[in-house]
């Protein structure tokens, strides 16, 4: 979700999304890692991947990896941002 004040405008420029379904706890050690080396690339692209695998083999133990499997999902807008 984001949210933009627009105080000029008294008003605001929001995106959400909500989801509905199912949530299990990863346990496959394979699909944890690939899914903490997505959020990696989502958020720290600029690092090196051996860079970045090599702190996921350090962590991976130390976390719990979530999946949802959608069932429905819906969103609202007004003025978003376009995509990068």
């Amino acid at each position: 979700a984001r949210c933009d004040v627009l105080a000029s405008r008294y008003t605001i420029d929001y995106a959400s999304a909500l989801v509905r379904g199912r949530c299990t706890r990863v346990n496959d050690p394979g699909e944890c890692k690939a899914a903490l080396a997505a959020v990696a690339q989502r958020y720290a692209p600029q690092n090196a991947p051996a860079m970045t695998e090599q702190y996921i083999e350090a962590a991976w133990e130390k976390v719990t990896v979530w999946k949802v499997s959608i069932e429905e999902l819906s969103g609202k807008s007004r003025n978003p941002r376009k995509a990068a």
